[in-house]
């Protein structure tokens, strides 16, 4: 007697669907953990790595152009508010919501620093763009006459 084999096909695969409720989400970190993973040495000095909103971001490398804007403007900066303020380049700041940015350029009040700066402590920032366009851009020239009229950073707010 001859038999035959009787193949099946395999079952079809499954698909699993995860409640939104099980889905992974991302870990925040506060300033106060991020600054300790810092001093552990758990990131490389060097490294560029941002605190934004709780998570750690891996920033662009600096590229020469972009280098290039930031020497010039630190340049112009430092002669405007000498002995009013101090320009900060590249150097954290820390925001209420658990970021810890590192700003291109910041202008911030003359005083020894015990923490990083706070939002009361900086006049304002400057964030180079490699490529980006806006009609309302503060010429040199602008810039240069509102910290001359500024008292204080108090009195230059809006």
């Amino acid at each position: 007697m001859a038999t035959t084999a009787t193949q099946t096909a395999p079952p079809p695969p499954t698909t699993h669907t995860t409640p939104a409720a099980a889905q992974a989400t991302p870990y925040r970190f506060t300033v106060a953990q991020y600054e300790q993973m810092i001093e552990a040495g758990v990131f490389h000095e060097d490294e560029r790595i941002e605190l934004i909103e709780g998570e750690i971001i891996q920033m662009a490398a600096v590229g020469v152009r972009h280098a290039t804007c930031i020497v010039q403007f630190n340049e112009l900066l430092q002669q405007l508010v000498a002995g009013k303020f101090y320009v900060s380049p590249q150097n954290p700041m820390r925001l209420p919501d658990n970021s810890e940015p590192q700003p291109d350029l910041m202008v911030i009040q003359r005083k020894k620093y015990a923490e990083t700066p706070g939002v009361a402590d900086v006049l304002f920032v400057v964030e180079v763009a490699d490529t980006w366009s806006y009609p309302g851009l503060v010429d040199s020239d602008s810039l240069r006459d509102a910290v001359e009229t500024c008292p204080s950073p108090f009195e230059c707010r809006r």
